[in-house]
């Protein structure tokens, strides 16, 4: 239910904040795969920063796709519009200019402008 997600996503927050990846990746897991819990923006936005402060970008990749998917699916439901797609974008760019990695960024941002930016204007 949605307390379920409210605590996982509490969860994957801390392990961002404390840049524990391995751990972030660990709850979201069990919680996707074993306790069959539908993971949220809010989620994936915290799981996005975990993998960028790890220097994860590919896995962060692979979390982005996964957001795209589920932003497509949910079509218009509430914390699932533009500026919640883009939030988990931010926290990836965050990520990239504490790490200084640049070229990760402006993938990123080109990634960004392709998906939220085009997407709002249909």
């Amino acid at each position: 239910g949605r307390g379920d997600v409210v605590a996982y996503t509490a969860a994957v927050d801390s392990c961002a904040r404390a840049g524990d990846w391995l751990n972030a990746e660990r709850v979201l897991g069990q919680m996707i795969f074993e306790d069959k819990v539908v993971p949220n923006l809010r989620t994936y936005r915290a799981a996005c920063k975990a993998a960028a402060a790890a220097g994860e970008f590919a896995k962060c990749e692979e979390l982005l796709d996964d957001v795209k998917d589920a932003v497509q699916i949910a079509q218009g439901a509430r914390f699932w519009g533009p500026r919640d797609h883009a939030a988990c974008f931010e926290g990836v760019l965050k990520a990239c200019r504490g790490r200084g990695a640049w070229k990760e960024a402006r993938n990123v941002l080109e990634r960004l402008e392709n998906e939220v930016t085009a997407g709002n204007n249909e």
